[in-house]
């Protein structure tokens, strides 16, 4: 920081950090085929007796929630992930202002870098059988690997499976597809803006400001993806492979997750790798190597107001603001895809005809701004807030990316094509200050939205000469509304005696009531409409707090009901996150003036996350009869407790 004089200053700043991730991640899979086809009755069976289906006979009229089936060809897959990313950041600001006469002008630039190396390694290990479970079953088996295999829900959520092997014995194992992804990325982004302003003598208008303002940014990904063949299938040596390195959170060892072998991520690779005959160098996906660039100009005038209505008190400022968003998506598009049996019922594929692609596009908005807060009393007081704000898509929706899952015959892609949306807001509330440091606040809220960008999945679609069961695409999908209201509490007890006043609550209420015209899973060109995603219809936070003689301490509730975690998916209309509710914790104390400890504790109850899904289903295929699909349980996470100690020191 550098005053040249009294009117002039000079500001120059750096910035580096380096953040590394180890993660581990295990998955178990089990895959029943051929799919549920089932309608609303307590016992469906398949033609060939393949499936037996178990239904909730309390469930609505015309739908079904699965508790329960027997299978006679479950195949079992053990996934172990582990990943590194290794992420490098280096950001240089400076600001210089200068005031001339009745103008004051700054101007502020700034350049930032950030680089990642992501290395992901995916093990599977697959569960076979070489002689029928039973053998007085007379059952045959034509597959080695598959076999008869039950699963149930309980009324606690948790997933009971059953095959009759010991699944923890190695020699019930061979290793799978092995898979090695390198990402390396690089973002960078140039900004530079310019303001003024000066003062003005227009009755209650007080300043006027002025500004434009200049960023580019542009992001390159590169992908390279090395993965052995369904056929490089090898029995497992010692070391190669591990129990569940976690504690079953379901509760039931026997029958739950921790009864599964899973692949040692570390020794699997070259177990596997050192037995092909190739090279095993990741190559160039040239469907998800891509890049970006953005360019946004934008300018404004604002006035700032300050002046007396009925004797009392009104600021705000009022303005304009014309932003100009350019973006460009270079990238290498397939011309087809071919889905290849790679056997043992595993299927690869293939893309040909590939071109580079570039797509380019260039919106301009208008957005026009009103924030005013009225003195309606000494303690009283009147906000409204009015304007139109413009939301650009995340840079992930707009690449020109391809990812196919042949296994499932399921696509992703992205969509150069989104444009930036539009919402139109309002907001009107009041404040009540009846202490030094309490308050008791309300607002109304509504919220317009255009054009709002949401993934879309179509089910049954041709892409690119092959049909797939789903294809996943982000769209600007129409319009949503928002409308509701929250009110707020804060006070502080300051009036008890000492060392009590130092406490004090929070609390806040939240109500929406939102809407959303999404397209259907099973039919893109038709709509339905459903609840804003991620917006639940009530949210509450309870908080009290103590602060005094250098002890900070913080006690913190926070609940959210049932929202919609996505609209339109493959396997559903809508996944929606049932209500929650999390306690966490904070305490600090200040050593001396520059050093301070703190302890922080973050989910401490183990709130568990459920989510379920609606779908339509086909109960009979031939007919093309459907039933709903209602409330069936689809997953559970439970992150568990995460606890920290620190401490803080300023120089």
């Amino acid at each position: 920081q550098w005053r040249l004089d009294a009117a002039t200053e000079l500001n120059i700043d750096f910035l580096y950090t380096t953040f590394d991730i180890d993660t581990r991640r295990f998955t178990q899979t089990v895959v029943f085929t051929p799919l549920a086809i089932f309608g609303p009755a307590s016992d469906v069976v398949n033609a060939d007796d393949s499936l037996r289906v178990s239904v909730n006979e309390t469930a609505p009229a015309n739908s079904s929630v699965v508790t329960g089936a027997t299978f006679n060809n479950a195949n079992v897959t053990s996934i172990g992930v582990g990943s590194i990313s290794d992420t490098e950041t280096a950001a240089w600001g400076a600001d210089f202002s200068k005031t001339l006469d009745e103008w004051t002008l700054s101007v502020d630039a700034s350049y930032s870098r950030a680089s990642r190396d992501w290395t992901f390694r995916q093990g599977v290990l697959e569960a076979t059988m070489t002689s029928p479970i039973d053998p007085e079953d007379s059952q045959t088996v034509t597959d080695a690997r598959v076999f008869p295999a039950t699963f149930s829900f309980d009324g606690q959520r948790t997933a009971t499976f059953q095959t009759g092997l010991n699944l923890s014995d190695p020699n019930l194992y061979e290793t799978r597809n092995h898979r090695i992804d390198d990402e390396p990325n690089q973002d960078q982004e140039f900004a530079v803006k310019i303001d003024a302003d000066r003062a003005l003598d227009w009755g209650i208008a007080t300043t006027l400001r002025v500004g434009a303002s200049y960023r580019a940014r542009e992001k390159n990904v590169e992908r390279r993806r090395f993965e052995s063949s369904a056929a490089d299938r090898f029995p497992l040596a010692e070391g190669i492979y591990m129990q569940f390195p976690v504690d079953d959170f379901t509760g039931n060892q026997r029958s739950g997750v921790a009864q599964f072998l899973y692949p040692n991520i570390d020794r699997s690779f070259d177990y596997v790798f050192g037995r092909l005959p190739g090279d095993e160098v990741p190559k160039l996906n040239a469907p998800n190597t891509f890049d970006i660039s953005e360019d946004v100009v934008a300018a404004y005038v604002q006035i700032d107001l300050d002046g007396d209505l009925h004797g009392r008190q009104l600021i705000g400022n009022i303005g304009v603001r014309v932003v100009n968003t350019n973006s460009t998506s270079n990238g290498t598009a397939p011309g087809s895809i071919t889905l290849i049996d790679q056997g043992g019922g595993v299927l690869g594929f293939e893309v040909s005809g590939l071109a580079p692609t570039e797509v380019a596009s260039d919106f301009t908005e208008t957005l026009p701004s009103l924030s005013l807060r009225y003195e309606m009393s000494d303690d009283l007081f009147l906000r409204l807030a009015a304007g139109r704000m413009l939301n650009r898509p995340e840079f992930a929706d707009l690449s020109p990316r391809l990812d196919v899952n042949p296994t499932q015959r399921a696509a992703s892609a992205g969509n150069p094509l989104l444009s930036p949306y539009i919402s139109d807001q309002l907001d009107m509330g009041l404040e009540w200050y009846f202490g030094a440091a309490s308050a008791v606040t309300g607002a109304f809220f509504y919220k317009d939205i255009g054009g709002f960008i949401q993934g879309f999945t179509r089910t049954d679609v041709e892409y690119l000469g092959t049909q797939f069961a789903s294809l996943t695409q982000p769209f600007n999908a129409g319009s949503a509304e928002i409308l509701g209201f929250e009110a707020g509490l804060q006070h502080a007890f300051i009036s008890l005696p000492a060392p009590f006043d130092g406490l004090g609550v929070i609390a806040n209420y939240t109500f929406n009531d939102s809407s959303i015209t999404v397209a259907e899973s099973s039919n893109a060109a038709d709509s339905v409409t459903t609840s804003f995603p991620q917006a639940s219809d009530r949210s509450y936070n309870l908080i009290a707090y103590y602060d005094k003689g250098g002890l900070q301490a913080r006690v913190a509730y926070a609940f959210r009901s049932d929202f919609v975690a996505v609209a339109s998916a493959a396997f559903a209309n809508e996944i929606v996150t049932l209500g929650y509710g999390q306690l966490d914790a904070f305490v600090s104390y200040d050593v001396t003036e520059n050093i301070s400890v703190f302890f922080e504790g973050v989910n401490l109850a183990r709130a568990r996350l459920d989510q379920n899904v609606s779908k339509l289903v086909d109960t009979a295929r031939a007919s093309g009869d459907q039933t709903v699909l209602v409330d069936q349980p689809f997953q559970s996470f439970v992150t568990g407790r995460r606890l920290g100690i620190g401490v803080r020191a300023r120089f």
